[in-house]
Parts: structure tokens; C-alpha cells; sequence
């Protein structure tokens, strides 16, 4: 089995509050907020104007639920500050897509 099927498999099983926190823990991440038990870090990516976004904390949701909001990209101007456009880029396969948003 797949380590992305046991993740979806243990998340599905467990519908109480989520821990995330899926960056990667390199070196260079800078914390740019701490607020309602969320921590949002940003990382300067080489060779490019890019910033790299990591966050983690708890979620009082299921993860269904969670996933739904943040895949709803039709609502997401309601929820992401000053987000003037979102849309998929590329769609890679049917669960793997790189978005564009524009600020």
C-alpha cells in the first residue's frame, strides 16, 4: 500500500481534530505568524522571486471537510486575503494539479 493511500486511510478513519504540518523541516524557514495556534513560516526559494509557505497547528474539522475548503476554488477569494485570481495552471493527474494565484 501506498504511504499517500495509509495517510488518506488513517485520516478518513480518524474524523476528530487534524495536526498538520506536512513542509519539509529544512533549514532557512522563517516564522512570520503565530496566531490562533497556527504558525505560518515563509523560505526564499534560490534562483527565483518565489517564496516557499509552510504552516502548521491543529484543525477542529474532519479532514474531509478541510480538504473540501481548500480545494473549493470558486469560494476562495472568501478565505485567502487578497487573492484577485486563482486557477489550475496544470493539471498533472487527477489528484496532483499546480495552481496559479495572483495577489
Amino acid at each position: 500500500m501506498s504511504p499517500a493511500l495509509l495517510v488518506a486511510l488513517a485520516l478518513a478513519l480518524n474524523p476528530g481534530p487534524q495536526r498538520f504540518d506536512l513542509a519539509p523541516k529544512e533549514d532557512g524557514w522563517e516564522q512570520v505568524r503565530d496566531q490562533d495556534g497556527v504558525q505560518v513560516f515563509t523560505k526564499a526559494i534560490p534562483g527565483s522571486s518565489v517564496y516557499g509557505l509552510r504552516s502548521t497547528g491543529l484543525i477542529d474539522a474532519p479532514v474531509v471537510q478541510v480538504a473540501r475548503l481548500l480545494l473549493d476554488s470558486k469560494h476562495m477569494a472568501q478565505w485567502v486575503e487578497r487573492l484577485a485570481e486563482e486557477r489550475v495552471a496544470k493539471q498533472v493527474s487527477p489528484f496532483i494539479y499546480l495552481e496559479y494565484n495572483h495577489f
